[in-house]
């Protein structure tokens, strides 16, 4: 989809929106039925995410195309099944008082707030989804608004990114050089165990800044090296000093690497030359 990025903020901001332009259909009197069949349709194919309304049985009354494509369904073959439909079967029960709970006190919120949800398709299959509820009321009950998401591609970028950190640790944690990963700030996010024990002086040391580590004479120097990685000059066998945690210093041979995703990333590697 287009708008994987889209935050839980930006869900409901687009349901309070949809909101708004149906109550003031509902105020003009274009009636419950007429409201959805004549009125709302454009309102909702308009909008590029996964659209279902359902009335206060959970009945759903609406869905646009892109949900309807997004689950498998024809257009129209939804209207008059339970929403329960759309969701796994092993969370149905859950789902069900759930939405007793949200009609006893309806408000704008996003579903499921830290926890993972799921919807299922035609054909049974799963998907990961956010979704955001917005109840409308009319003249003929409470209607609820929900936009739904298609998360797959975000989990997956999101399981990749934590799987190539963690070989990431695992090559760093058995490399006999300092390893350390800090941003354009000089902020330390990550730093190996032989680099811990290089220059914290244990493995349970806390290190929090690069430029901690920088001697005083030698920061000059640094933000020169800093800036030639930045510009894709490579940095091999930097030989310098470096400060000790603990206090006193420790002559050491560094290579730096640029790394310009994720905001901009250094790594670092520190090897002990004394």
């Amino acid at each position: 989809m287009s708008d994987l990025r889209k935050t839980r903020k930006e869900l409901i901001e687009e349901l309070e929106e949809l909101r708004e332009k149906v109550q003031t259909y509902e105020s003009e009197d274009f009636g419950y039925n007429g409201l959805f069949r004549n009125n709302y349709g454009f309102i909702v194919e308009s909008v590029p995410s996964g659209i279902v309304m359902t009335d206060d049985h959970g009945t759903i009354i609406f869905a646009n195309k892109l949900v309807n494509s997004m689950l498998g369904y024809d257009n129209g073959e939804l209207i008059g099944k339970s929403i329960e439909t759309l969701v796994p079967e092993r969370f149905r029960g859950m789902h069900v008082r759930f939405r007793a709970g949200f009609m006893s006190s309806p408000s704008a919120r996003p579903m499921g707030k830290g926890r993972d949800l799921f919807a299922l398709r035609k054909d049974g299959s799963e998907f990961p989804v956010e979704i955001g509820l917005n109840p409308v009321r009319t003249s003929n009950g409470t209607v609820v608004l929900s936009t739904m998401v298609d998360i797959t591609e975000r989990k997956e970028n999101e399981r990749l990114r934590l799987e190539g950190e963690e070989k990431l640790r695992g090559i760093m944690d058995n490399t006999m050089d300092g390893v350390i990963v800090f941003d354009s700030e000089g902020r330390i996010e990550t730093i190996n165990r032989a680099g811990l024990l290089l220059l914290a002086g244990s493995e349970g040391g806390k290190i929090k800044n690069i430029w901690d580590l920088v001697t005083p004479e030698r920061r000059d120097s640094f933000s020169g090296k800093l800036g030639s990685a930045r510009d894709g000059v490579p940095v091999t066998d930097y030989e310098t000093e470096m400060v000790k945690k603990e206090g006193g210093r420790v002559p050491v041979s560094i290579s730096l690497v640029y790394i310009p995703q994720a905001g901009g990333k250094f790594i670092e590697t520190v090897r002990d030359i004394s």
